[in-house]
């Protein structure tokens, strides 16, 4: 049971929520033991029943459902697409650099083939190694040479 003091509203409110609103007027025992209140503030009191068809929250949770897997979407795709440009910009373009040192080293091109090794990673103790690597082959090309 629903004293309401806008009633107007609250109907138009409900239909224009999708709900199919059945008005009656109490009849019932607990009514009884309102009638006093709503004589005072001078108010009928009604039983409201609302009724809703099936497709109206079948079509909220439909949209709901597909909001959600969107959502899911586009985090799962920033969270990939952030996790590529770290691992780009961490090892790929690391182990690159390193790649093609080791090419022009390899083709005896002559140049610094020196790669900045910085931290304490395994690219970086690659790095060193084929520093170190590199400066014993130019002393015993040069040993060879004289």
């Amino acid at each position: 049971m629903i004293v309401v003091t806008s009633f107007d509203l609250a109907i138009d409110r409900a239909r224009r929520a999708g709900f199919e609103v059945l008005i009656e007027q109490s009849q019932s025992s607990e009514s009884a033991s309102v009638d006093w209140a709503s004589r005072l503030l001078r108010e009928q009191t009604f039983d409201v029943v609302m009724r809703l068809p099936a497709d109206v929250p079948l079509e909220r949770a439909h949209l709901l459902l597909r909001t959600f897997m969107l959502s899911l979407l586009a985090v799962f795709a920033a969270v990939f697409v952030a996790f590529n440009v770290m691992l780009h910009g961490l090892v790929t373009r690391r182990l690159t650099r390193l790649t093609d040192l080791a090419n022009d080293v390899s083709l005896g091109k002559p140049g610094d083939a020196t790669f900045e090794a910085r931290g304490q990673d395994e690219i970086s103790q690659l790095a060193q190694s084929f520093g170190r690597m590199h400066v014993s082959l130019a002393s015993a090309m040069q040993m060879l040479g004289e």
